[in-house]
């Protein structure tokens, strides 16, 4: 009612009493003065908009705390694992593991043919370009793959070897 213009609040805790009880709610809202050029300050009213945002915020917390619980179980798993996002297959996560049998390349965030372009010549690009696009899951038993430690360096191989304990392409969402 003074006059200072509107404001805009998102996700914002205003605890209320609901049902005689206390409760942390949040709340996205904004005021927003009504004019009115009879009025000595010149606003005759405000306007009030507002949303509960409560289950919103805490299905994000949720979702922010199961995703910290499965970086960890990632981080310790002994098998090498990736995790890669999108058509252009982008890396988002890649444990320990992963790291070592690619030579400690700094992978995250950029794609597959950035990071490892030993890959694409060896038909590997090709490969998750196919299970990308048909979303069937490949599994890999004696497959091999060669690395370069550092452009022009020597070259270093993995293999996935067990045909009873095969590794898996599968695509994410």
């Amino acid at each position: 009612m003074s006059g200072r213009g509107s404001t805009w609040h998102e996700n914002a805790l205003v605890p209320i009493t609901r049902n005689g009880r206390r409760e942390d709610v949040y709340w996205t809202y904004g005021y927003q003065p009504i004019d009115d050029p009879l009025s000595p300050t010149g606003v005759g009213g405000v306007l009030v908009v507002c949303t509960e945002a409560t289950e919103a915020v805490l299905a994000r917390r949720r979702l922010a705390f199961e995703r910290e619980q499965f970086a960890q179980l990632f981080e310790q798993a002994p098998a090498f694992m990736a995790m890669l996002r999108g058509s252009d297959h982008r890396f988002e996560l890649a444990n320990p593991a992963y790291r070592r049998l690619v030579g400690d390349r700094d992978v995250i965030g950029k794609t597959v043919a950035e990071a490892l372009p030993e890959a694409v010549d060896q038909g590997y690009l090709a490969l998750l370009d196919k299970v990308y696009r048909t979303g069937e899951a490949y599994t890999a038993g004696g497959r091999k793959i060669a690395f370069e430690a550092a452009p022009g360096g020597p070259v270093s191989s993995a293999m996935w070897t067990s045909p009873t304990t095969p590794s898996r392409i599968r695509t994410a969402t």
